[in-house]
C-alpha cells in the first residue's frame, strides 16, 4: 500500500484508465441492447466516468496548487479546450454531413433542432428524443460546465481553505436532492428520466475523494479500505450496487459513493482484483475512451446493419438494434467494440495526441513549468 508521500508524488494513475475502460464498455453494452442487457445496468458507466473525472481534475489542481501556490485558470482552460474540443467538433461535423447533409435515416430535422445545443456544449439541454442523433453527447455538456466553473470555485474562491472545500462541496451534493424531495427545486432538468443534478453529484463526490486523499489525516483513515478484508468488501459493495442496488431503487448518489470507495484501493492498494485494471489492454481502452464514446454510436449503426445481413435477422436501422437473440446481440456488441477501438486508435494518434501536446506546449510557455499530469502515450 502506498504511503501518503508516495501517493502525492504520483503523476499518473494507470488503474483509473482501467476503470474508465469498464465505464465505456458498460455504455456500449447499454446502447447495443438496452432490453436484453438491462441486467448489466450499463447506463451507470457514465456515472463511473463522472466520479473519475471529478477526482482527477481536482487532484491535479491540488498538486499544481502545492507546487506553485495557485493554479493557472488560463492554462487549465487551454489544456481542457485542446483535449476536448477538436475531436468533439470533428465528430459533430461528421454527424452534420451524414444526417443533415444526406438526411440519414430521415433525421435531418431532429439533428437540426439540436444543433444550437451541440454547437454551444449545452448538449444536456437538447431535446430528449430516443431517435436524436448524437444524443449520447449529453454527458459532455455536463462535464463542460464542471470544467468551466469548478476550478474558479474550488481554487480561487476557496483557495487553500480545506474546510471550506469539504463543507462547500458536500453542501452542493446534498442540497439539490433535498430540495427535490421537498418539491422546492427551482428548476427540473432531466435526461432519460433522471434529474441532471445526479450527474453533478457523481462528479462532486469524486472531488470530495480528491480532497480527502490529499489530506494526510483523512488519507490515513481512507487507506484502511485498501488492505485486508476491506479491500475485498469495497468491490463487493460496488458490484451489489451495480447489479442489485439500482433495481432496488437505491439513489444514484449512493451508487457514486460506491464508485468513490472502489477507487480508494485502486489508487493506494495492491489487492489482487486491482491488477487486471493495469493491464495493457484495459489501460489502452481507457486512454482511448473519449474517442470511443464519441464514435461508438456510428460504429453501432454500421455493426447492426452488417449483423443484420450476416444473420438475416431484420433490424430497423433507424432505431436501436434491439433483438432478443443473444447471438446476434453479442455479435453486434463485439463488432461495435472492435470498430470503435480501431477508429479511436487512429483518432488518438492523428487528432487527440497532437492537440493535447499543443495544449501542453502552450501552457508550458504560459506558466514556465511542466503540467502536473504526465503525458501518457
Amino acid at each position: 500500500m502506498l504511503d501518503h508521500s508516495r501517493y502525492r508524488a504520483l503523476r499518473y494513475f494507470p488503474a483509473l484508465d482501467g476503470l474508465r475502460a469498464i465505464s465505456i464498455l458498460l455504455v456500449i453494452v447499454l446502447h447495443t441492447n438496452p432490453v436484453l442487457w438491462s441486467f448489466v445496468n450499463g447506463g451507470m458507466g457514465v456515472h463511473i466516468f463522472f466520479t473519475i473525472s471529478g477526482y482527477l481534475i481536482t487532484t491535479l489542481a491540488l498538486r499544481e496548487e502545492d507546487a506553485h501556490g495557485a493554479i493557472s485558470l488560463k492554462a487549465f482552460y487551454i489544456r481542457r479546450a485542446c483535449r476536448i474540443l477538436p475531436l468533439y467538433y470533428l465528430v459533430l461535423a461528421f454527424y452534420v454531413a451524414l444526417v443533415i447533409g444526406m438526411n440519414y435515416h430521415g433525421h435531418r430535422q431532429l439533428l437540426s433542432s439540436a444543433m444550437p445545443y451541440y454547437l454551444t456544449y449545452t448538449n444536456e439541454l437538447a431535446p430528449d428524443s430516443p431517435d436524436m442523433p448524437f444524443a449520447h453527447s449529453w454527458s459532455l455538456g455536463v462535464e463542460e460546465k464542471f470544467y468551466l466553473l469548478w476550478p474558479a470555485l474550488a481554487f480561487m474562491l476557496w483557495r487553500q481553505r480545506l474546510r471550506w472545500r469539504f463543507a462547500g462541496t458536500a453542501a452542493i451534493v446534498v442540497l439539490p436532492p433535498l430540495l427535490d424531495a421537498l418539491h422546492l427545486l427551482p428548476f427540473d432538468v432531466r435526461r432519460y428520466g433522471l434529474p441532471l443534478y445526479n450527474s453533478y453529484n457523481g462528479i462532486l463526490i469524486g472531488c470530495l475523494l480528491a480532497f480527502a486523499l490529499h489530506d494526510k489525516r483523512s488519507y490515513a483513515w481512507l487507506a484502511r479500505l485498501a488492505s485486508g478484508w476491506r479491500a475485498w468488501a469495497v468491490p463487493t459493495l460496488f458490484l451489489l450496487m451495480q447489479f442489485v442496488g439500482l433495481r432496488a431503487g437505491v439513489h444514484i448518489l449512493f451508487y457514486s459513493l460506491s464508485v468513490a470507495l472502489l477507487m480508494v484501493p485502486i489508487l493506494v492498494g495492491r489487492a489482487a482484483w486491482t491488477r487486471p485494471l493495469t493491464t495493457r489492454p484495459m489501460v489502452t481502452i481507457g486512454l482511448r475512451s473519449y474517442a470511443v464514446y464519441l464514435i461508438h454510436q456510428i460504429c453501432l449503426s454500421v455493426s447492426a446493419a452488417l449483423a443484420s445481413r450476416l444473420t438475416r435477422v431484420g433490424l430497423d436501422p433507424a432505431r436501436l438494434p434491439i433483438t432478443q437473440k443473444w447471438s446476434v446481440s453479442l455479435l453486434i456488441l463485439l463488432m461495435t467494440c472492435a470498430a470503435s477501438l480501431l477508429l479511436a486508435a487512429g483518432l488518438n494518434r492523428w487528432i487527440e495526441r497532437p492537440c493535447i501536446d499543443f495544449g501542453r506546449g502552450r501552457t508550458r510557455a504560459l506558466t514556465g513549468s511542466e503540467p502536473v499530469a504526465a503525458r501518457v502515450a
